[in-house]
């Protein structure tokens, strides 16, 4: 039996589960190589200020994002950001911001795809087409804070769900379960297999109370997989 509190990663948090271990990732470092290389970016999620005592932007959402191809598109979960056309900014693991829009806003999959010019040429994350087997190990990026990155490590628990979950007006239709724990700040970020490649999108998380054979209080994290994310990109175009 799972409780599934599906706390979206895009809320704030005071401080990372005590799981998931934050992390400094030089950029020449191992790890910072092996953050960009799984396509990790930070995201924020503007609107205009209306009022005249409003600052010229007002956040209105933030978690993660995955870069993908070299296009300059960046995928995220839909409850990250705001709605199409709104502006979003992306901050990769060297530190650089770029400013971009969202381009696609598919809340039915909870999934998101923004276009960022400043990151066309740049190598994002290769897609896995096929679905991991149960047991295989993945490693996970977030942003549990804006400046801070995280990564949990864990494994495919069953494959993918056979229902959908919903959460307000977001949906996760049949995502990737897995044995993993993350919390606020991780959604839109990568899930990546042993050979790099991006196996599915982090969405949301949940706690497993042992009744399956996990040990109780471990994490649960549900990722829309790499294969829907395929058979969406040919529907997002980002240019300069």
């Amino acid at each position: 039996m799972l409780l599934l509190g599906l706390l979206l990663a895009a809320c704030a948090a005071p401080k990372p589960p005590a799981a998931t271990v934050p992390v400094a990732a030089p950029p020449e470092s191992t790890l910072g190589r092996l953050v960009a290389r799984a396509g990790f970016v930070s995201v924020l999620a503007y609107a205009p200020g209306e009022r005249r005592a409003e600052p010229r932007r007002v956040v209105l959402g933030g978690g993660s994002g995955t870069l993908i191809g070299t296009e300059g598109l960046v995928v995220t979960a839909a409850h990250v950001v705001v709605g199409e056309g709104f502006p979003v900014e992306v901050t990769t693991v060297d530190g650089a911001r770029f400013a971009g829009r969202v381009l696609a806003l598919l809340p039915e999959k909870d999934l998101a795809f923004l276009c960022v010019p400043g990151l066309i040429g740049r190598p994002g994350v290769r897609l896995r087409l096929s679905d991991p087997l149960p047991g295989a190990p993945v490693l996970a990026f977030g942003s549990p804070r804006e400046g801070r990155i995280a990564a949990a490590a864990g494994r495919v628990r069953g494959g993918r769900l056979s229902g959908s979950i919903h959460y307000g007006r977001f949906v996760l239709e049949a995502p990737l379960e897995l044995a993993l724990t993350i919390g606020p700040g991780f959604s839109g970020g990568p899930v990546v297999d042993v050979d790099g490649e991006l196996v599915g999108m982090l969405a949301s998380f949940a706690l497993d109370t042992g009744d399956d054979g996990d040990p109780p209080g471990r994490g649960l994290a549900f990722a829309v997989p790499g294969k829907t994310l395929a058979a969406e990109l040919p529907a997002a175009r980002c240019a300069r």
